[in-house]
């Protein structure tokens, strides 16, 4: 989704080299502000320290997943629109449960994040409730039907018992429609709440499913 410009790299957990992309930090630039109150910066930098870990907890569920599924993964990019692992295998090899464990993942953070959120207060509270909120808006939006995110092979799989034809046409008009109401979307988190990705929508891949010809247009869009 963005050139894969890098600002830092650095070892992981799991043995896993990262990459941080230069869109994350055009998305702290957008989100953490510093001409406000010293307490007002402190706050928009935990809690974007609390999304940039959120997205990182997103690619080591992937990364379970692919290792699951016998890959290799070679590196774990974060960017401002989320976390991509990179593996020795083609898109063919990926799994439902390698898709979706990144999104479990963020799941699995906000219920417990919600759990333990009646027996703390004060600022361990909203450290929590922050955390709880980042992970249930990552773990939601990434399970939208369009590419490139999970949701969108998701959706593919799930129509592979379709014609290759028509499940390509299904997926192609889903991801477009999906795509619009996503910027949308997104341009509405903003507002209300400060919290955005910088995701685009494949709506190229989604515009050649919809007038696909022939067979396997889903999985190569």
């Amino acid at each position: 989704m963005f050139s894969d410009r890098t600002a830092i790299e650095f070892g992981g957990l799991m043995g896993i080299p990262v990459r941080v992309n230069l869109s994350l930090l055009l998305l702290a630039a957008l989100l953490v502000h510093f001409n406000g109150s010293g307490a007002e910066f402190a706050a928009e930098l935990v809690a974007f320290t609390l999304l940039t870990a959120s997205l990182y907890i997103h690619a080591l569920g992937q990364a379970l997943g692919a290792r699951a599924a016998g890959l290799t993964v070679t590196r774990i990019t974060l960017f401002g629109g989320g976390g991509r692992i990179d593996h020795d295998g083609r898109e063919a090899d990926e799994t439902a449960r390698m898709v979706i464990l990144g999104p479990l993942a963020n799941l699995s953070v906000w219920a417990v994040a919600t759990l333990l959120l009646p027996f703390t207060s004060g600022h361990l509270a909203w450290g929590l409730q922050a955390l709880a909120f980042i992970n249930l808006f990552i773990g939601l939006v990434s399970l939208l039907p369009v590419r490139p995110l999970p949701g969108g092979k998701l959706f593919a799989m799930a129509l592979g018992g379709l014609s290759p034809v028509f499940a390509a046409r299904i997926a192609g008009v889903v991801g477009l429609v999906t795509g619009v109401a996503l910027l949308a979307g997104m341009a509405l988190s903003f507002m209300l709440f400060g919290l955005v990705l910088f995701i685009i929508p494949a709506f190229a891949a989604h515009w050649q499913m919809l007038n696909a010809r022939g067979a396997g247009r889903v999985a190569s869009a």
